[in-house]
């Protein structure tokens, strides 16, 4: 039984199955002789050695210690305990998106297209976050002006490029 592993923080990547009790991870940052400055440890890597403090039904609980200069640590709390909301990009991608849905045969009329977009994350979120959207509001009128907007343009585009 190992007691105690001390490993660089690119290898919690390549410990395989290996998770313990408890995780302390020391000032996370690493000098970059390219950049020729410390940078901090990738969000990635931070979360794979917390995520390694688990030993599922061996310990009921599980700890990861955390030592990091004192500015760095509200914002590594932040991060850690706080939700990061996901945004849609459906938008960038919608032309190909909508092209791809005619062609399957879900849509066949711009009506469908209203109807199969409210299925979508997207919409979901337009609500929620109106200012990632360039939504003016969070009613029902600005969500349809918004929708309509961006459908007719969307069907427009695609018209152009026949």
């Amino acid at each position: 039984m190992i007691k105690v592993l001390v490993i660089a923080h690119n290898l919690c990547w390549d410990i395989g199955d290996l998770n313990c009790f408890q995780v302390l991870i020391l000032d996370p940052v690493e000098f970059d002789f390219n950049q020729n400055r410390y940078v901090e440890y990738p969000i990635s890597e931070i979360l794979q050695m917390i995520g390694r403090a688990s030993r599922p039904g061996i310990d009921a609980i599980s700890k990861c210690s955390f030592f990091c200069h004192t500015p760095r640590k509200n914002y590594f709390v932040k991060f850690i305990s706080e939700p990061l909301a996901i945004e849609s990009n459906l938008e960038l991608y919608l032309h190909d998106t909508i092209n791809s849905e005619v062609v399957v045969g879900n849509i066949e009329a711009q009506n469908d297209i209203v109807d199969w977009i409210t299925w979508t994350y997207m919409y979901r979120r337009l609500t929620q976050n109106p200012n990632y959207y360039n939504l003016s509001g969070k009613t029902g009128e600005h969500l349809n002006d918004h929708l309509s907007e961006l459908i007719e343009k969307t069907c427009d585009d695609l018209v152009k490029s026949k």
